[in-house]
């Protein structure tokens, strides 16, 4: 068999020759190539098979060859430890201490549990076209409708009192207001299917898992295409559209196209001196 290097050849298992340290050279070759050339002389030389006297050539072997050797043989003959998984570890995350702000839903608790009923059962149940029935049920529940808004049967609004949407504005098929915090939509804003409305998150540094939340804000004639995350504390402006499946962790200008993961401006939203191109290609 040859050398890689275009030089000896390795040694076969059943005539191996082993080195000072009990290694043998194609070992040390399969792990460092500049070994095995020192352990049977140089890259150019062949490697001595079982009827040969290889007393010369491990004479020869240069200081640092052994050395290396020596190290090599050490390391495969300690067994690694291994990671316990009942080794101690800091505790970071205890979800026994975690509490609930003080009024952080806004509302009591029964009265949460009467919307989780009602929203999976009247709201969700109900007939697409029935727009003015579920716009009846969540002003029941404290949110803020504008009139000819347009919210799907399956869209989740998990607290309606802390939601506001303006006139004309469409939540389409499974969209989620997660409103842990307020969500404030403005007029003629479209916020497409399977899209996440996010307003509230926890400290992962404190062992409690502390719940926070801040206010999304998407302004006016705003669009979010299919499958877009807003997160916490996010303000999209006045007649922004942000791209199928972004990622947005940060306010976003008036009329301008965004997309990505994390969302980033691809163009302004007008540009008249263009045959109406298709947004999201840049």
């Amino acid at each position: 068999m040859t050398h890689p290097s275009g030089g000896g050849s390795i040694v076969p298992e059943t005539s191996r020759v082993r080195c000072s340290a009990g290694v043998s050279p194609a070992v040390l070759w399969a792990s460092r190539p500049q070994g095995f050339a020192a352990c049977t002389g140089t890259a150019g030389t062949a490697a001595p098979t079982a009827g040969e006297d290889a007393g010369a050539t491990l004479n020869s072997v240069p200081t640092e060859a052994i050395g290396f050797a020596k190290e090599f043989a050490r390391m495969n003959s300690e067994t690694p430890d291994k990671p316990s998984l009942s080794d101690p570890a800091p505790r970071v995350q205890d979800l026994q201490a975690f509490r609930l702000p003080a009024n952080f839903r806004g509302r009591p608790a029964w009265f949460v549990q009467l919307w989780s009923l009602v929203q999976t059962t009247l709201f969700r149940l109900s007939p697409r076209v029935l727009y003015g029935w579920r716009n009846f049920l969540l002003r029941r529940f404290g949110c803020q409708v504008g009139k000819g808004v347009r919210i799907r049967p399956t869209a989740q609004i998990t607290y309606p009192w802390k939601v506001a949407i303006g006139d004309w504005s469409w939540i389409g098929d499974n969209v989620t207001l997660y409103s842990l915090g307020k969500i404030d939509i403005g007029d003629n804003v479209v916020v497409s299917q399977d899209s996440y409305i996010c307003t509230g998150s926890h400290d992962f540094q404190s062992p409690t898992f502390d719940i926070w939340q801040e206010t999304v804000t998407i302004e006016s004639q705003a669009w979010l295409a299919t499958g877009v995350f807003v997160a916490p504390g996010v303000r999209i402006g006045h007649g922004a559209v942000v791209g199928v499946r972004s990622l947005v962790l940060q306010d976003l200008l008036p009329m301008t196209v965004y997309a990505g993961n994390p969302a980033k401006v691809i163009r302004p939203r007008l540009m008249p001196d263009l045959d109406r191109p298709r947004p999201f290609r840049g």
